[in-house]
């Protein structure tokens, strides 16, 4: 969890910046982008993790 942290929040947030070029999301910092990211492979790793526990 710890490794996967900064992956997650570095891997938004360069999203965040190919984002700014676009019309829609121009308005909205990287950084918002790289946080989302974290909240959503967290949820994603723990569903996954209840499916595989049973």
């Amino acid at each position: 969890m710890a490794i996967l942290t900064p992956i997650l929040l570095i891997g938004g947030w360069g999203i965040g910046l190919v984002a700014q070029h676009s019309v829609i999301f121009g308005g909205i910092p990287p950084i918002i982008f790289g946080i989302a990211t974290l909240l959503i492979g967290f949820i994603l790793l723990a569903l996954l993790n209840y499916v595989l526990s049973g």
